[in-house]
């Protein structure tokens, strides 16, 4: 199928239009082979991640000796290869070029850098980015190919701005798969961490290649993550058993390699040069008890605890587990959060990881509620759905966009043998924030307004928010009756934390007491008169939720005392 869509585009002259791939993991692998064979020429790339060995199995574009470098520019570098073409056809577009950062980094992916294209491809993995893709697509006025992989289930559908309905028209289910990559190198949230300790309980303990920390060493080209061989290549047999000393210096030397010397090795190849806060590596060897803890650390179950408890938790752990393994296990333990042992080791290795990324902490009793799956990433299904994008962009870009379908990867044939299931294209939800007017254009100079002045005039004189709450991204940088934010208000809106509010970026404006949200976009203008306000605000303003009758009643009681 792949050769058949390929011959008939290479047909085609090669096209002049600019093209933006956000994401060059699984699926944005496939999608530049695709885009290079079909004779586009005129591509960027935006990815924030590196290349690590769990990828090699399914992003064919990476090799050995690429880990630890940039996705995005080890794909290109694959793309213009295979390229019949040299340069770019169009000038306003590179060929192939790539960008390594992150998409929501407004500084330089802002609505003026999509304005650029003619079409987006997302190849993203995380709902988070989606949304910031899928809106500033919106902003821009340029279509959307959006695609998505679940093990051998897929989908690929096009959003075109006003016309068909966005990412966020419908509402999301809550997260319960995670994908690989995250889970072992940039992990974001507490569940990514609880998900990687019990793969590395399963690497200690269990069947260790059942893990998805293991790497095969066998390969005479791999390099393999420096906590595989004290971790596993060093685990002691259990008949006979291990001495005491044995067993606490193995102890030792893979609490060391998962906490230390893997992040160290990994800060010093630059693999996260890129992120807002580095991750810190923990002073296993300097806060790791000499000898086994006679007893395990008392703690309450609802506490946080410290470093230093969880690593003698883990110590305690890895002595009670190798010293009395249940006899129907043999050699190889499977985690049950029932198992008390078990659950505290898992909840021991959260906190350190969650410690290592700068992620709040679980305590062991929400630990144990938290249950996390991993993305099974199949390579069949990701160069299925890479193979619609590009024929659905196809249509777009010769202006047959009300041809396009939402077309679903099928697990089992339809009564007709189809393994895929096309659908209409629906409108867009009239209800959505995202694509009907809950997003507003300001227009002023971000260099010269302040926060206090966007707080006072626009966000409550203008839109009429009581107590909004301001976050540029990850980060707020103002709530209501919060002190520690009163610094930001004399501020410049380009001069703002987290990179700064600039032409193109986005601020989300919350108000829990109203149950209001609103996306305001900057657009930079400076022709202001001296004696004009100096901004102006488009787009519909919010309106306030009518009170209840109760409330409304005791207001007035209020007022008339």
């Amino acid at each position: 199928a792949s050769y058949i869509y390929i011959r008939i585009l290479q047909m085609n002259d090669r096209e002049s239009s600019c093209i933006l791939v956000v994401g060059s993991g699984g699926i944005g692998c496939e999608l530049l082979k695709n885009l290079s064979l079909s004779n586009y020429t005129n591509v960027e790339v935006i990815d924030l991640d590196t290349i690590d060995v769990s990828n090699l199995n399914r992003q064919f574009l990476f090799r050995p000796w690429h880990v630890g470098k940039p996705k995005c520019e080890v794909a290109c570098e694959a793309a213009r290869a295979m390229s019949a073409h040299s340069k770019s056809s169009n000038p306003k577009c590179g060929f192939y070029t790539p960008h390594h950062g992150d998409v929501t980094d407004n500084a330089r992916f802002g609505l003026p850098f999509f304005k650029r294209f003619d079409i987006v491809l997302n190849a993203l993995d995380n709902v988070a980015a989606r949304r910031h893709v899928n809106r500033l697509c919106i902003s821009a006025g340029k279509p959307l190919i959006e695609a998505g992989t679940t093990g051998y289930l897929g989908q690929s559908t096009v959003i075109v701005p006003k016309v068909t309905e966005c990412y966020e028209c419908q509402p999301k289910p809550a997260q319960k798969v995670y994908p690989i990559c995250t889970i072992r190198s940039t992990p974001s949230q507490p569940v990514h961490c609880v998900v990687w300790a019990k793969e590395a309980f399963k690497l200690l303990f269990g069947d260790a290649s059942d893990s998805m920390l293991f790497e095969d060493t066998s390969a005479a080209d791999s390099e393999p993550s420096t906590f595989m061989g004290p971790c596993v290549d060093s685990r002691p047999a259990l008949n006979p058993p291990p001495s005491v000393s044995d067993l606490h210096a193995y102890a030792s030397d893979a609490l060391t390699s998962l906490f230390s010397t893997e992040i160290t090795k990994q800060l010093g190849m630059d693999r996260y040069k890129t992120s807002k806060k580095p991750p810190v590596a923990i002073d296993v060897a300097g806060l790791l008890p000499p000898s086994f803890p006679q007893s395990p650390p008392s703690q309450d179950k609802k506490a946080i605890p410290d470093v230093a408890e969880c690593l003698a938790t883990l110590l305690h752990c890895i002595q009670t587990l190798y010293a009395s393994p249940p006899s129907q296990m043999h050699e190889s333990l499977t985690f049950d959060k029932d198992d008390k042992v078990a659950m505290s080791f898992v909840s021991a290795a959260t906190a350190l990881r969650c410690h290592t990324f700068h992620i709040p902490k679980l305590s062991e009793h929400d630990c144990k509620g938290v249950a996390g799956n991993i993305v099974p990433a199949i390579a069949a299904t990701n160069a299925v759905v890479a193979g619609m994008q590009v024929l659905e962009m196809r249509k777009v870009l010769d202006g047959k966009a009300k041809d396009c379908k939402f077309t679903y990867c099928l697990r089992a044939p339809t009564r007709k043998g189809y393994f895929l299931q096309p659908t209409p294209l629906l409108t867009p939800n009239p209800k959505c924030y995202a694509c009907n007017k809950a997003s507003v254009t300001l227009y002023c100079d971000p260099d010269a307004m302040t926060l206090e002045v966007l707080l006072k005039e626009v966000i409550k004189g203008g839109m009429s928010f009581v107590n909004p709450a301001l976050s540029l991204g990850d980060s707020e940088i103002y709530l209501a009756d919060e002190e520690d934010y009163e610094v930001n208000l004399p501020k410049v809106l380009s001069a703002l934390p987290a990179g700064g509010l600039k032409d193109g970026g986005m601020l989300l404006v919350e108000d829990f007491d109203q149950d209001m949200e609103v996306q305001i976009q900057v657009e930079e203008w400076k022709e202001f008169g001296e004696e004009e306000k100096q901004w102006k605000l488009g787009g519909d303003k919010p309106k306030k939720k009518e009170p209840e009758a109760a409330e409304a009643a005791a207001g007035e009681k209020r007022r008339r005392e």
